[in-house]
């Protein structure tokens, strides 16, 4: 057979005839793998992140679910003020575009007020140094409460609702603290119930102690 009746139609109609089903199964085969790349990547079909800061857990939960996407907690933080199980943040950020199925990673309020050591000011520093550096640490400070020491406003002591803490102590963030400091040498404690109605006799019941002098 020479090369031109190879190649004739005539002569060798079967090789044409699988050059052109090669052809046709190439073109469908490209077809279909595009198709399903289209389908597989979701191509086209993306969808907007919402806006979930401050919705409960069970609303984003909710709004989440009927865009097609998936969440998950990853962290927790504590937001004085704020009801736990709150969106504060999510991760991709709200606005963003994802393809359906896309899992959103969520942060929450927490109910557990974080715990913060206690400066160490027990018999280490004065009154008004103590109460800057509790200030600083983020502590609110109630009526200093003052005790028989020789060293004046030398803070001996830190309470916290009543009880006393020791060095190194960790309490709730923003807790009320009372500072224990000593009221000088020589100093007294000093009380009495007042009962006279008259201003003399009020007068005299205090110049009776002799710290007043």
């Amino acid at each position: 057979m020479t090369v031109k009746e190879f190649f004739s139609f005539k002569s060798n109609k079967f090789f044409w005839l699988n050059i052109i089903g090669m052809i046709a199964f190439v073109v469908v085969a490209l077809v279909v793998t595009f198709q399903w790349l289209d389908s597989y990547t979701r191509h086209g079909h993306s969808v907007e992140v919402p806006d979930l800061y401050g919705m409960s857990l069970n609303e984003a939960s909710e709004v989440l679910r009927a865009r097609g996407l998936a969440f998950t907690v990853t962290d927790s933080s504590y937001i004085k003020g704020m009801p736990a199980y709150r969106v504060l943040q999510n991760t991709p950020a709200a606005g963003s575009k994802v393809k359906e199925g896309r899992t959103i990673y969520l942060t929450i309020s927490s109910n557990k007020v974080p715990l913060i050591k206690v400066p160490d000011i027990i018999d280490n520093s004065s009154l008004r140094e103590a109460e800057a550096r509790l200030k600083a640490a983020g502590f609110k400070l109630g009526e200093t409460e003052f005790v028989a020491d020789a060293a004046q406003d030398w803070v001996v002591g830190v309470k916290f609702n009543g009880t006393e803490l020791k060095r190194n102590s960790s309490i709730p963030e923003g807790a009320t603290l009372v500072i224990v400091a000593g009221m000088g040498e020589g100093a007294t404690t000093f009380e009495n119930d007042f009962t006279a109605t008259d201003i003399e006799d009020a007068a005299s019941e205090l110049d009776d102690n002799s710290w007043f002098r």
